[in-house]
This record gives C-alpha cells, structure tokens and sequence, in this order.
C-alpha cells in the first residue's frame, strides 16, 4: 500500500505535468492582434517620419519598449479578467512556471541589444542590430515553452528566431545611413506582421490556448 507521502509525491507529479500542459496562454489571439496593430502603427508613423528625425540607438529602444508596455498591461488584463471570469487566482503557479521559462533569454536579448548600441563600433549598427537581436532572444523564450505550450506558439517561436538569425548579418552590414530604415522593417515585419498572422491563425482556426492549472 502506497505511504501518505508517497500519494502525495505522486499528486504533485500529476500536478505539475498537468500544468505542464495547459499553463502558457500568454500570448491569445486577441493580444496578439493588438500587438502587432500596435507594432505596425508606430512603425509605420516613424518610418513616415523617417526623413525628418530619426532617434538616437537609446531613443529607438525607449519608443518599442513603450509599445512593449502598452502590449504587456493589455495582456495581462486580458490574463486577470479570464482569471476573474474563471474565479481563478490570476498569479497561478502556471503563470509562475511560465514567466520563469520565458524571463532569461527576454533578459539576455535586452542586455545584449543595449551593449550593442552603447558600445564600441556596433553602434553605428545599433538600432538594426536591435530588432534582429530581439526577435532571435524573443523567438528563444517563445521556444523555452515548448515542453507546456500549444504547437502555434511553438511556430511562432521559430519564426522569430530565423528570422532575427538572418537579419543579424544585414544590420552589421548596412550602411550607417541605412540602419534606422532596416530597424524599423524588422519591428515591422517581426513584431507586426508575424504577431497579426499569429493572431489570426488563432482566432480563425478556432485554437484555444489552454487554461492554465489553479
């Protein structure tokens, strides 16, 4: 007969492999379209503005790490009101696991893509090598959810992350005047276009991300 604290250790497997599994809905339809709306706007307002004021490598990151804000408050209301509806705690130990696989490499992308643009010769490569950097550290963290999170996700991730890849070696070799123009394709094309078509592709196809564990 299985002892009290060996039931218990198999709850908890059970436990954890469930939330394993149903966790990530970080990213739904709805916030999906709403952040790459949001992308597309500003790109699109700075890339009209191109000519007349261009931002400096730390202003370019100030202004998308604004949109980045604007895009995390959105979705984490979007989180609290499921969380409510449901009558679930809204920091759920899910929630929890997910924010740990996705913090380091969103930490790693933000620290080397300011490294890039603040130090040494890169900075004149600064704002492309921004975007590229943060698409291939986003599409890593979208990936580090793999064991837990549906297969668009997953799809997403790699998007992010072949893209940024090849979008490393344009932004080094770029023309200091071409740089901005390149940085601001990246967020448009990666942060607009990918999150809108993701956005879609779940609305559309009926997927519904999972609700993560209580």
């Amino acid at each position: 007969m299985p002892t009290a604290d060996s039931a218990a250790a198999h709850l908890r497997t059970i436990r954890s492999l469930m939330e394993r599994a149903t966790v990530y809905r970080a990213i739904s339809g709805p916030a999906a379209l709403f952040g790459g709306s949001l992308a597309l706007l500003v790109g699109g307002t700075l890339l009209a503005k191109e000519t007349a004021w261009q931002p400096s490598n730390l202003e370019f990151a100030g202004i998308w790490l604004g949109v980045l804000a604007m895009v995390t408050l959105a979705n984490f209301y979007l989180l609290f009101r499921g969380a409510k509806q449901r009558q679930e705690i809204f920091v759920s130990p899910g929630m929890k696991h997910a924010l740990r696989a996705l913090a380091p490499a969103l930490l790693a992308g933000f620290v080397l893509s300011m490294l890039c643009a603040t130090t040494g010769p890169l900075q004149a490569h600064g704002r492309a090598l921004m975007g590229a950097l943060w698409a291939v550290f986003y599409g890593l963290s979208l990936l580090a959810t793999g064991s837990f999170s549906p297969r668009s996700m997953q799809v997403l991730g790699l998007a992010f992350f072949l893209l940024g890849l090849g979008l490393c070696q344009p932004a080094l070799a770029a023309a200091p005047s071409d740089d901005y123009c390149l940085a601001l394709r990246t967020m448009i094309g990666c942060f607009g276009v990918l999150h809108l078509l993701y956005g879609l592709w779940v609305i559309l196809s009926g997927i519904r991300v999972p609700r993560p564990a209580a």
